[in-house]
């Protein structure tokens, strides 16, 4: 299971730190999936997987250091998700009944977000 440690503001985070941090959110929202209490909770979380999962393998094939098109697309599909992330955390605790996988579903998210932040500065 994820989990968010707190780290100091100026931490430097690599591609492959913002590889680990969706992934581990990834697996973290498989978990989630199957403990969701009714179809429309798991509908939104599958659409969060589906989107995670493509950001991951855009980033494999991405070279960040150019800054090129495919760079903007990927930032572009970062921000869009990470506005998906934030209002699932915010909303996780209602849809997840087992308390464990809501905590470790936020903490992965808030992990998610600052480490995107730092990798894709203009988030």
């Amino acid at each position: 299971m994820g989990g968010f440690n707190a780290e100091p503001t100026g931490a430097q985070y690599t591609k492959q730190d913002l590889e680990d941090a969706y992934s581990s959110l990834l697996n973290d929202l498989n978990d989630a999936y199957w403990a969701a209490g009714d179809l429309r909770a798991k509908d939104q979380i599958y659409g969060c997987i589906e989107v995670i999962t493509a950001i991951l393998t855009q980033l494999d094939a991405a070279d960040l250091e150019n800054r090129d098109a495919t760079y903007s697309a990927l930032l572009q599909q970062v921000t869009t998700v990470n506005k998906e992330l934030d209002d699932l955390q915010q909303q996780i605790n209602s849809i997840i009944s087992r308390i464990n996988t809501a905590a470790t579903i936020v903490s992965d998210v808030a992990k998610v977000l600052t480490v995107a932040a730092k990798v894709f500065p203009g988030i």
